[in-house]
């Protein structure tokens, strides 16, 4: 499945519906080419048409897509996993880290600005973390800056792809210019912590 049909459906898992023109604006692309990729989700069953907005003008209704109800219970776990499988099957290390950074870019959709100070880099990318379900923030400490995941988006197939963790590593240096070091994961057990924890590495 290509990368803007992955990215549309874990936008839907997460908003629950939009059109064609907001997926345009999130995903950078043509409504021409959103259009094709939801005309093919529709027709392999992932998505539906739930509604209509009407034009002011005289041109034609937009349609509000939504997950379907099999898409919702437990198809795009299954499909991220499988995905994710098939994209790392016979790399090298290298390759790996190469191609989750790219992952880690497109999820990020936004980079560091250089100019900006580090407080503003954390506010910006925990607001971007949020929009993808992280419930994340951060924390001024003596020794470094905290940002703390409250939640895993990933929890139904960490355990089968711990290289996520990697992802999510090389998002925050995407979204904030900064090296950070992982000293938590979220753990299932009733041991372990309920949050991820990253601290910014001192130079």
């Amino acid at each position: 499945m290509q990368n803007t049909r992955l990215r549309i459906l874990n936008y839907l898992e997460s908003h629950h519906q939009a059109t064609a023109p907001e997926l345009s604006l999130i995903l950078d692309q043509t409504q021409a080419n959103i259009r094709h990729h939801l005309n093919v989700l529709e027709k392999d069953g992932y998505i539906e048409i739930i509604g209509q907005v009407h034009s002011t003008g005289r041109g034609r209704p937009t349609n509000i897509y939504m997950l379907t109800k099999t898409a919702q219970d437990n198809a795009l776990d299954d499909l991220a996993s499988a995905l994710l499988a098939s994209l790392l099957e016979r790399k090298n290390s290298t390759q790996r880290d190469n191609i989750l950074k790219k992952i880690a870019k497109q999820l990020a959709s936004t980079a560091a600005e250089p100019n900006k100070s580090i407080t503003i880099q954390l506010n910006n990318a925990v607001q971007r973390l949020n929009e993808l379900n992280y419930k994340s923030h951060w924390e001024a400490h003596a020794s470094a800056p905290q940002i703390i995941f409250g939640r895993c988006p990933y929890a139904q197939i960490i355990n089968q792809h711990p290289e996520l963790c990697t992802m999510d590593h090389q998002m925050l240096q995407i979204l904030t210019g900064a090296d950070f070091i992982q000293v938590e994961k979220i753990s299932r057990s009733q041991q372990g912590p309920s949050h991820c924890l990253f601290v910014l590495k001192q130079v």
